[in-house]
């Protein structure tokens, strides 16, 4: 595309980079080739301020830019799901089995005969969280394996105080 006026040098920004003097012919091959686009800033003599392309050149069909794809969404690993503390609270995901037994223990340790079990199953389970934290796959839970532990403790208080006024 050649001009039939007087060419000019022309001044372009593009991203964080000047170049210029620039024939206007060139900068033509440029846009075309999408080296500039129609946002790039131009100046040339005579101008008070930097302007995008194609209020300079308005007649100037840009190309548009070319597609890139969207990365793709990353694909959760199986193998590390229960690594985040997210996963690990809404599933049992990475829980040790003693944990979420003493939890659930923990909670029927109202009635008498489950108590002395929530204790002892609460214990097993606290020592198989620490023992498992040294290991590739270590597991979880020892919240739910106090909170058992715990219940247990005030069960059986609450059934030997019990007994005591009987």
């Amino acid at each position: 595309m050649k001009l039939q006026t007087k060419q000019k040098a022309l001044y372009i920004i593009k991203g964080k980079q000047k170049t210029g003097p620039i024939d206007e012919n060139i900068v033509f091959q440029a846009i075309q080739n999408r080296t500039y686009s129609s946002e790039d800033l131009a100046w040339h003599v005579g101008m008070k301020d930097w302007q995008p392309l194609h209020k300079i050149y308005p007649s100037v069909h840009f190309p548009p830019p070319p597609f890139i794809e969207p990365p793709s969404p990353p694909v959760a690993d199986k193998k590390n799901l229960g690594d985040g503390l997210g996963m690990r609270m809404l599933l049992p995901v990475g829980r040790s089995p003693w944990a979420v037994a003493a939890g659930y223990l923990g909670i029927f340790s109202v009635y008498p005969p489950v108590a002395p079990i929530a204790i002892l199953i609460s214990i097993i389970a606290i020592i198989h969280v620490r023992n498992s934290k040294s290991s590739d796959h270590p597991k979880y839970g020892m919240g739910r394996a106090v909170f058992g532990l715990v219940m247990g403790c005030l069960g059986a208080i609450f059934w030997i105080s019990r007994l005591g006024t009987v």
